[in-house]
């Protein structure tokens, strides 16, 4: 992959105009900048381009807090060649939402768009399209800050572990982890399938005892089948009779309803034979009196046809009484309207009076403010006048302020100049405080190193005495587990005997091997021989559960001591890893003395700068000194006590001028109220002689309503209103006189035809007593008849039911005979059930002991594929272990490793060093080897290993296997590693190691399309032809090529 062109936008200290930097004609280029300025985001940029990525991101970091301070959106675009073609990677964010990430490539005319259907798959050919993950990116093509050395500075027993993380090999550490969890299930599995079979064997051994316990009971169940049948038949002979005797019964008692209906029916005959005879009755009084009725009726039919003849002058005698009424209502209305018409006109009249007093206090006021605004015109020029002259005062107070600002932005400044020159001094001084820490440090450590290699010599023998207690501990651990399979093979025969036993002791037991019967002697016998075989097992158990108990306490007793022997091996291995850091902590220190006497004389120039009151000098030290010495040349001062006077002055005529400026305010203030008060009297003014003008028709207005009010109080005192409903009222009074006699007469008719009205019906049921009389009497005669029939059918059915009566007297007894027919058949049904279930329960048993032996089998066949799958993961486990195909992987990988690194390392060294992988030592005992990683440097002086060496020497050493580790990782993930982007790690390097490093790079780039090496040490800018500049200020990080 080699870089084209990188545009960013808003990306951590990158501002909101897209930033671009193009690698087109770079071959080797230094990144330059200071430590903060964004030039290792550029390359955070790239990674989160391309993998979604960044190194804060992997420390917990979200993705919104890479969008820069106050944006709420950022994006990056990316363009790379891969394999001769040119690709471009577009990749946005907004804060708290969404993201976008195109991949497009290009096709000689336009960008094609590879992306897929998500940013899951966009990101999944990404990768594809690599051929190589983030983190080995990371190990390869980028050697980010700090991890140039991060595998040569580890102790030589971690190397390997790095190595294997830079490798990628925790792969097969995840591998082992899954055989691991795989050897547990199928040790669970088989703990478990052997519970199941010790289970299943107790059941295939009660086989033929169950079978032969399911004859019995079916023998038995047969039995009671035939006592069921006779006792069902007996009681099914009783439950016929009974039957019988419930229907007979029932027609008793349907009888006796039948009984109860005709009684019934015959008195409800009597009844109505009783009420034909009354209205009979009735009839015949009725017409005993009808002459009577007909002379009343005829009177009642004259005095109804007179009143019926009245009937349209008393409808016109109520219908004129009405009209007066509505007459005199109407007449009373118009007098009633007159006389709100005088009222209204009163209030007119009051109103009116009011508008002219009203008017008279308006005329006053009017002529009031005409006096307070003549008296007060001269207000608005002194207002005018105070005006001006505030305006002057503050265009002074501005330019005094400009200039007492300026002084203080000096005076802060200086303050400022002054608070780092106390920090540099202060820091200079813990400084000189921690090289003094670090040089009594050093003294220390070689105190610790000559007492450490002094308790090292103890090792051998500590060794020795920790494989004699690690050998007697095996053995004693080996013969505690043959005593504890004994013990539970012994535990195992004496309860199979104790099961065996209470079968053989019962009378008629079989034999429990060939399942024969057994008479009483051979019974006694096999007795005899199982309780001295459980007697003797018994013994042997108690002989090995003493041996057990004494060899635990020896086998805890050799733990204990293993495990203080192994406490002293940590310490000796702890102590051996602290000599070796100690060593090289020992090295870190060789410059101390230097380092101190240089901070001690930069520490003195600093506080004789502190000590000089000049202002010069101090500013000169600063970034900006050229803007602050010309600020400082306009007010003509040298020195900061000066720059406190100078600002105290202005300060005072400022107060002075603020203090003028408030009194004339106030004055203003005041004015302005007066001012006001003028404007809203003058508009006072206006209004009320705007209302005045109202008022001039009020006096006309007042005149005519008292005439109009006079005019309406004659006209009612005269009652000269309402002459049409006077004349129609005179009308309808002499009209209701006339009618008058005819009401009285009609009144009087109406009482008599009331009178007479019983008359009427009387007549009524007459004519009806005459048309039915002689229909009642057939009735009658039809009931007498029907009677008769009756009672002879009650009769009847009352002699038919006595007789059925007597023959369900002996109900009862069959009833009880039923009854006990029944419990017994109940009883011999239970007996039944309960064999019935005692047989599925030993059909069932019976199954399950066939089934057991044929689950026997399918466990025992699983027992052992268990077995078989315990065993492959177990040597799954040791194989992907660091012991297996890890350390196959890294013994594969050193020689070609050493192979490129000694390449490196010659042109770095002009062939003066060589290195050599060592990944097993003899121990100081020389019996055995012990695994590490050890790095042996061949110069001038011979053979040593690497912590030996110099930090700058280190840095040549790890320098070349860094590089020789990125092109093999670039090898293996099966791609060319075209780009290598270096970040810091010459801090430790002297000017020649620096100038060797600049040549090894200069020596590789043939290896490499774009070497990209980042920096802020000057002495290097100037050492590549090519250097991207890194700059910031407020509105961001900017590039420059330079």
């Amino acid at each position: 992959m080699i870089p084209i062109r990188l545009s960013l936008k808003n990306f951590m200290s990158y501002g909101e105009t897209p930033e671009t930097l193009n690698f087109e004609g770079l071959h080797v280029a230094c990144l330059s900048g200071e430590n903060g300025n964004g030039k290792s985001a550029l390359l955070d940029a790239i990674t989160w381009a391309l993998w979604g990525r960044t190194r804060i991101a992997s420390q917990g970091v979200s993705e919104d807090d890479l969008i820069r301070l106050g944006a709420q959106d950022m994006e990056v675009l990316f363009e790379f060649e891969l394999n001769g073609q040119r690709y471009k990677v577009t990749k946005k964010r907004k804060r708290g939402g969404g993201s976008e990430w195109h991949l497009a490539g290009w096709s000689g005319n336009d960008w094609i768009s590879l992306s897929g259907t998500s940013q899951r798959e966009t990101e999944k050919r990404l990768t594809q399209l690599l051929s190589m993950e983030y983190e080995t990116f990371l190990n390869s093509a980028y050697l980010q800050q700090g991890r140039a050395e991060e595998f040569t500075r580890q102790t030589p027993d971690k190397r390997k572990q790095v190595l294997g993380q830079i490798l990628g090999l925790e792969r097969y550490d995840r591998l082992q982890e899954l055989a691991r969890e795989q050897v547990r299930d199928a040790k669970a599995q088989i703990q478990e399938i052997e519970g199941e079979i010790n289970v299943l064997k107790l059941e295939a051994n009660d086989l033929q005892r169950r079978k032969e316990q399911l004859q019995e009971v079916q023998a038995s169940l047969e039995r009671l089948r035939e006592e069921l049948a006779q006792k069902e038949r007996e009681h099914a002979q009783l439950q016929t009779k009974l039957m019988e005797l419930q229907t007979l019964a029932t027609q008793v008692r349907e009888q006796a309803r039948t009984l109860a209906e005709q009684r019934a029916d015959l008195q409800t005959r009597r009844a109505e034979l009783a009420k034909v005879e009354n209205q009979i009755e009735e009839m015949e009084t009725i017409l005993g009196q009808s002459e009577a009725i007909v002379r009343d009726y005829q009177s009642w039919q004259s005095m109804k046809q007179k009143a019926d003849s009245l009937e349209p002058q008393i409808k016109a005698y109520y219908e004129t009484s009405n009209e007066k009424l509505r007459l005199e209502a109407e007449l009373a209305h118009e007098e009633q309207e007159l006389r709100h018409s005088i009222d209204a006109k009163g209030r007119e009249i009051e109103q009116l009076e009011k508008e002219i007093e009203q008017r008279n206090r308006l005329v006053a006021e009017i002529q009031n403010l005409n006096a307070w605004i003549e008296s007060n015109k001269d207000v608005l020029v002194r207002y005018d006048q105070l005006v001006q002259l505030q305006q002057k005062l503050e265009r002074q107070e501005e330019a005094l302020q400009a200039e007492c600002d300026a002084i203080k932005q000096l005076e802060s400044d200086y303050n400022l100049a002054r608070q780092d020159l106390q920090h540099q001094i202060a820091s200079k001084r813990r400084e000189l405080a921690q090289l003094q820490k670090s040089l009594d440090a050093r003294n220390r450590i070689l105190a610790d190193i000559a007492n450490l290699k002094q308790q090292l010599a103890q090792e051998e023998q500590l060794e020795a005495k920790f494989q004699e207690v690690r050998k007697a501990l095996e053995e004693a651990t080996e013969k505690y587990q043959m005593l504890k399979s004994q013990r539970d093979r012994l535990n195992q025969n004496i309860k199979e005997i104790n099961e065996i036993l209470p079968i053989l002791q019962q009378a008629g037991a079989s034999c429990p091997v060939c399942a024969s019967e057994l008479n009483e002697e051979k019974r006694a016998r096999l007795v005899a021989s199982q309780e001295a075989k459980s007697k003797q097992y018994a013994e042997e158990l108690k002989s090995v559960l003493q041996q057990g108990t004494e060899l635990k306490e020896r086998k805890k007793q050799l733990e204990e001591t293993q495990q203080h022997l192994e406490g002293q091996r940590r310490q000796l291995i702890e102590q051996k890893a602290r000599l070796q850091e100690l060593q090289e902590q020992q090295r870190q220190y060789a410059t101390i003395e230097e380092e101190i006497q240089k901070a001690q004389t930069e520490l003195a120039d600093l506080e004789a700068t502190e000590a000089d009151d000049a202002l010069r000098p101090l500013f000169s030290r600063l970034e900006n000194a050229q803007e602050l010495l010309q600020r400082l040349a306009r007010f003509d001062i040298l020195t900061a006590r000066e720059l406190v006077a100078r600002r105290q002055a202005v300060e005072k005529k400022l107060d002075e001028l603020r203090q003028q400026e408030r009194e004339n305010r106030e004055v203003i203030e005041a004015l302005q109220k007066q001012k006001e008060e003028y404007a809203k009297r003058a508009a006072t003014l206006d209004s009320l002689q705007a209302r005045l003008k109202d008022y001039h028709e009020v006096d006309a207005k007042l005149k005519q309503a008292r005439d109009e009010r006079n005019s309406l109080q004659q006209k009612l005192e005269k009652g000269d209103f309402g002459h049409p409903i006077r004349a129609k009222l005179t009308i309808a009074q002499s009209e209701l006189a006339r009618l008058k006699k005819v009401h009285e007469e009609y009144e009087q008719v109406k009482r008599q035809v009331e009178a007479l009205e019983p008359a009427r019906e009387r007549f009524r049921l007459l004519e009806s007593a005459r048309a039915e009389i002689e229909p009642m009497r057939k009735e009658r005669q039809r009931l007498n008849h029907l009677i008769a029939e009756k009672q002879k059918q009650v009769q009847d059915l009352e002699a038919e039911h006595a007789k059925k009566c007597l023959l369900l007297e002996q109900i009862e007894d069959v009833q009880r005979q039923c009854e006990a027919a029944r419990l017994a058949l109940d009883e011999v049904r239970q007996r039944s059930e309960e064999r019935k279930l005692e047989e599925g329960q030993c059909a069932e048993a019976v199954r399950r002991a066939e089934m057991g032996a044929l689950e026997l089998r399918k466990k025992e066949a699983a027992l052992k594929a268990w077995k078989e799958r315990q065993s492959l993961y177990e040597h799954l486990d040791a194989a992907f272990g660091r012991k297996g195909v890890q350390a196959l992987i890294i013994e594969n990988t050193l020689p070609e490793l050493e192979e490129e690194a000694n390449e490196i390392l010659r042109s770095l060294t002009d062939g003066k060093m060589q290195l050599r992988f060592e990944v097993v030592r003899p121990t100081k005992s020389k019996r055995s080897e012990i695994e590490t990683l050890d790095i042996r440097i061949t110069d001038d002086m011979g053979t040593r290993p690497y912590e030996l060496f110099s930090g700058g020497e280190a840095f040549r050493i790890s320098f070349a296997i860094r590089i020789a580790l990125s092109r093999l990782l670039a090898r293996r993930s099966g791609t060319r590693l075209q780009t290598l982007i270096m970040d810091e790690g010459f801090g430790s390097q002297d000017g020649k190691g620096r100038e060797r490093l600049v040549e090894a790079i200069e020596a590789i780039k043939d290896d490499f399309e774009k070497i990209l090496v980042i920096t802020h040490m000057e002495d290097l800018k100037d050492a590549f032809a090519h250097r991207i500049e890194v700059t910031k200020d407020e509105r961001g990080s900017h590039i420059h090529l330079v």
